[in-house]
Protein backbone atom coordinates (compact mmCIF):
# COMPACT_ATOMS: atom_id res chain seq x y z
CA UNK A 1 0.00 0.00 0.00
CA UNK A 2 2.75 2.32 0.89
CA UNK A 3 4.54 1.71 -2.20
CA UNK A 4 1.37 2.32 -4.36
CA UNK A 5 0.83 5.99 -2.28
CA UNK A 6 4.13 6.88 -2.94
CA UNK A 7 4.35 6.33 -6.91
CA UNK A 8 0.71 8.17 -7.18
CA UNK A 9 2.31 11.01 -5.21
CA UNK A 10 5.50 11.30 -7.58
CA UNK A 11 3.22 10.72 -10.77
CA UNK A 12 3.49 13.95 -12.80
CA UNK A 13 0.14 14.78 -13.46
CA UNK A 14 -1.47 12.58 -10.48
CA UNK A 15 -4.59 13.38 -9.02
CA UNK A 16 -4.45 15.67 -6.51
CA UNK A 17 -6.60 13.82 -3.76
CA UNK A 18 -4.50 11.10 -4.40
CA UNK A 19 -1.64 12.81 -3.56
CA UNK A 20 -3.39 13.27 -0.38
CA UNK A 21 -5.34 10.27 0.76
CA UNK A 22 -5.26 6.51 0.05
CA UNK A 23 -8.60 4.82 -0.78
CA UNK A 24 -8.76 1.43 0.30
CA UNK A 25 -12.00 0.92 -1.85
CA UNK A 26 -10.20 1.36 -4.84
CA UNK A 27 -6.94 0.31 -3.58
CA UNK A 28 -7.46 -2.85 -2.26
CA UNK A 29 -10.71 -3.33 -4.48
CA UNK A 30 -8.15 -3.29 -7.38
CA UNK A 31 -6.21 -5.78 -6.37
CA UNK A 32 -9.13 -8.11 -5.67
CA UNK A 33 -10.45 -7.23 -8.73
CA UNK A 34 -7.67 -8.39 -10.48
CA UNK A 35 -7.06 -11.33 -8.91
CA UNK A 36 -10.77 -12.56 -10.50
CA UNK A 37 -10.04 -10.60 -13.37
CA UNK A 38 -6.85 -13.22 -13.87
CA UNK A 39 -9.46 -16.42 -13.35
CA UNK A 40 -12.07 -14.54 -15.98
CA UNK A 41 -8.76 -14.63 -18.74
CA UNK A 42 -7.80 -17.74 -17.92
CA UNK A 43 -4.22 -16.58 -17.43
CA UNK A 44 -3.50 -19.09 -14.57
CA UNK A 45 -1.20 -22.10 -16.69
CA UNK A 46 -2.90 -24.82 -14.62
CA UNK A 47 -5.87 -25.94 -12.37
CA UNK A 48 -3.57 -25.39 -9.38
CA UNK A 49 -3.39 -21.98 -9.83
CA UNK A 50 -6.75 -21.46 -10.12
CA UNK A 51 -7.36 -23.79 -6.76
CA UNK A 52 -4.53 -21.49 -5.33
CA UNK A 53 -5.91 -18.49 -6.04
CA UNK A 54 -9.46 -19.36 -4.93
CA UNK A 55 -7.89 -20.87 -1.54
CA UNK A 56 -7.05 -17.15 -0.57
CA UNK A 57 -9.77 -15.84 -1.22
CA UNK A 58 -10.74 -12.86 0.62
CA UNK A 59 -14.61 -13.93 0.83
CA UNK A 60 -13.59 -15.44 4.26
CA UNK A 61 -11.78 -12.93 5.47
CA UNK A 62 -14.71 -10.67 5.06
CA UNK A 63 -17.00 -12.96 6.65
CA UNK A 64 -14.92 -13.44 9.91
CA UNK A 65 -14.58 -9.45 9.67
CA UNK A 66 -18.43 -9.26 9.27
CA UNK A 67 -18.41 -12.44 12.16
CA UNK A 68 -16.58 -10.57 14.73
CA UNK A 69 -18.23 -6.86 14.49
CA UNK A 70 -21.57 -7.34 13.45
CA UNK A 71 -22.40 -11.10 15.09
CA UNK A 72 -19.84 -10.55 18.28
CA UNK A 73 -18.19 -13.89 16.96
CA UNK A 74 -15.21 -14.23 19.61
CA UNK A 75 -11.07 -14.05 18.26
CA UNK A 76 -11.20 -17.96 18.89
CA UNK A 77 -14.72 -18.49 17.13
CA UNK A 78 -12.87 -16.49 13.29
CA UNK A 79 -10.10 -17.98 14.14
CA UNK A 80 -11.84 -21.24 13.54
CA UNK A 81 -13.72 -20.29 11.00
CA UNK A 82 -10.45 -19.16 8.59
CA UNK A 83 -8.62 -22.01 9.96
CA UNK A 84 -11.26 -24.50 8.21
CA UNK A 85 -11.31 -21.81 5.43
CA UNK A 86 -7.36 -21.73 5.01
CA UNK A 87 -6.38 -25.42 5.42
CA UNK A 88 -3.15 -25.17 3.81
CA UNK A 89 -2.10 -22.05 5.27
CA UNK A 90 0.03 -21.66 8.48
CA UNK A 91 -1.97 -21.32 11.76
CA UNK A 92 0.46 -18.46 12.98
CA UNK A 93 -0.77 -16.41 9.36
CA UNK A 94 -4.53 -16.85 10.08
CA UNK A 95 -4.14 -15.83 13.93
CA UNK A 96 -2.54 -12.36 12.42
CA UNK A 97 -5.02 -11.96 10.43
CA UNK A 98 -7.63 -12.43 13.11
CA UNK A 99 -5.79 -10.05 15.06
CA UNK A 100 -5.65 -7.34 12.77
CA UNK A 101 -9.25 -7.82 12.13
CA UNK A 102 -9.84 -7.42 15.73
CA UNK A 103 -7.87 -4.55 15.75
CA UNK A 104 -9.11 -2.94 12.76
CA UNK A 105 -12.89 -3.15 12.17
CA UNK A 106 -13.95 -3.32 8.42
CA UNK A 107 -10.69 -3.65 7.50
CA UNK A 108 -11.77 -6.79 4.73
CA UNK A 109 -14.74 -4.19 3.94
CA UNK A 110 -12.92 -2.05 1.12
CA UNK A 111 -11.34 -5.19 -0.48
CA UNK A 112 -15.34 -7.04 -1.17
CA UNK A 113 -16.95 -3.48 -2.04
CA UNK A 114 -14.29 -1.98 -4.47
CA UNK A 115 -13.73 -5.06 -6.45
CA UNK A 116 -17.69 -4.83 -6.67
CA UNK A 117 -17.99 -1.64 -7.77
CA UNK A 118 -14.82 -1.72 -10.41
CA UNK A 119 -16.65 -4.47 -11.62
CA UNK A 120 -19.61 -2.43 -12.00
CA UNK A 121 -17.98 0.55 -13.63
CA UNK A 122 -16.64 -1.88 -16.06
CA UNK A 123 -19.55 -3.39 -17.05
CA UNK A 124 -21.46 0.00 -17.30
CA UNK A 125 -18.44 0.94 -19.98
CA UNK A 126 -19.14 -1.84 -21.43
CA UNK A 127 -22.74 -1.47 -21.98
CA UNK A 128 -22.03 2.34 -22.82
CA UNK A 129 -19.19 1.55 -25.65
CA UNK A 130 -20.17 -1.51 -26.58
CA UNK A 131 -17.90 -2.84 -29.17
CA UNK A 132 -15.99 0.06 -28.72
CA UNK A 133 -14.98 -0.90 -25.36
CA UNK A 134 -11.31 -1.49 -24.77
CA UNK A 135 -10.12 -3.48 -21.39
CA UNK A 136 -6.72 -2.40 -21.36
CA UNK A 137 -7.71 1.43 -21.85
CA UNK A 138 -10.15 0.99 -18.88
CA UNK A 139 -7.92 -0.48 -16.69
CA UNK A 140 -5.12 2.11 -17.84
CA UNK A 141 -7.58 5.12 -16.83
CA UNK A 142 -8.90 3.64 -13.99
CA UNK A 143 -5.21 3.37 -12.54
CA UNK A 144 -3.59 6.28 -14.08
CA UNK A 145 -4.24 8.66 -11.26
CA UNK A 146 -3.57 6.42 -8.36
CA UNK A 147 -6.16 5.86 -6.15
CA UNK A 148 -9.33 8.57 -6.27
CA UNK A 149 -12.87 8.26 -4.96
CA UNK A 150 -15.08 6.60 -6.72
CA UNK A 151 -17.21 9.22 -7.65
CA UNK A 152 -14.61 11.03 -9.16
CA UNK A 153 -13.75 7.81 -11.06
CA UNK A 154 -17.34 7.64 -12.57
CA UNK A 155 -16.95 11.12 -13.53
CA UNK A 156 -13.76 10.60 -14.82
CA UNK A 157 -15.08 7.96 -17.19
CA UNK A 158 -17.90 9.69 -18.15
CA UNK A 159 -20.55 7.58 -15.83
CA UNK A 160 -23.24 9.27 -14.41
CA UNK A 161 -22.95 9.22 -10.71
CA UNK A 162 -25.37 7.25 -8.26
Amino acid sequence: LQAEMTLAKAKTGAHALAQLVYVPGVGEGWATYVEELARELSLYDSELGVVGSVMDSMTPRLVADIGMHVYGWSEERALEYLVEKFPATPAERVQLTVRAIADEPGWMVPYAAGAIEIESLRDEMRRMQGEKFDLRKFHQLLIEDGTVPFPALRAKLGLSSR
